[in-house]
Parts: C-alpha cells; sequence; structure tokens
C-alpha cells in the first residue's frame, strides 16, 4: 500500500515538474473543440492551428503559470470541475467556460502584459 502511494506522489511531482519546461507553442493540423477555443494548453505545451497575437499567447502562457502554481493535475481538476458546476447549474458551453476563474484571471493578463519580452521572461 505505500509502495502505491509513494509511486502516486513520485508520478505526480514528475507531472508537476514537466510543466516547467520552457513552454512551447505547437502547431497542429486539428485541434479538439476548434470551433470552441483557437488554443489549448496542455502542461507546458500550447497546441493552436492558427497563429496566435500577443494577447492570446500571454492568455494561454497564464495557464502555464496557474499549473505551477496548482500542478497540472489540481489545475485540471479544478478547471473540469468548476466548468461541470456551471453547466449543472444551466450555464451555456460558452458561459460556463467564461466564468471560470482561471479562464478570468487568464483574461486579466491578456490587457496587462502587451510587451512581449517584459512577459517571457517571467516564465
Amino acid at each position: 500500500m505505500i509502495i502505491m502511494w509513494l509511486f502516486i506522489f513520485i508520478l505526480f511531482l514528475l507531472c508537476w515538474l514537466f510543466v516547467f519546461i520552457k513552454p512551447t507553442i505547437v502547431k497542429v493540423e486539428h485541434l479538439p473543440l476548434s470551433e470552441h477555443f483557437k488554443a489549448i494548453t496542455i502542461g507546458p505545451f500550447v497546441f493552436t492551428k492558427l497563429p496566435l497575437s500577443l494577447r492570446e499567447k500571454a492568455h494561454e502562457f497564464r495557464h502555464i503559470k496557474q499549473q505551477r502554481w496548482l500542478s497540472p493535475w489540481l489545475f485540471y481538476f479544478l478547471y473540469v470541475l468548476i466548468f461541470l458546476y456551471y453547466r449543472f447549474v444551466g450555464e451555456s458551453f460558452f458561459h460556463a467556460y467564461w466564468k471560470i476563474p482561471f479562464e478570468k484571471d487568464a483574461r486579466r493578463y491578456e490587457t496587462i502584459y502587451t510587451q512581449e519580452d517584459y512577459y517571457f521572461k517571467y516564465l
């Protein structure tokens, strides 16, 4: 039993360390839910079909920073849980997404960081 918990803890730490790799934008042909989103951030990778503006980069890179603070596992767990809560109480897909606190925070940082050098040196 202790070995299982130790394994889970080590896996958790490895996933958390993984997000500290230098952020990378990856251009892909197909993106899940691409009719709703221009980019999706998973760990240190931002997957997108189209080039991103500086504001969009700041938004996605903020999600990377959020994962660094919480760990990717906790970040995605809370993200999905909050989204499902808003869907459960009757919000549309878009409004549920819009109300997620992580998204609100990322949208706020879109407007704060307008100079690429300033923002990216803190990642």
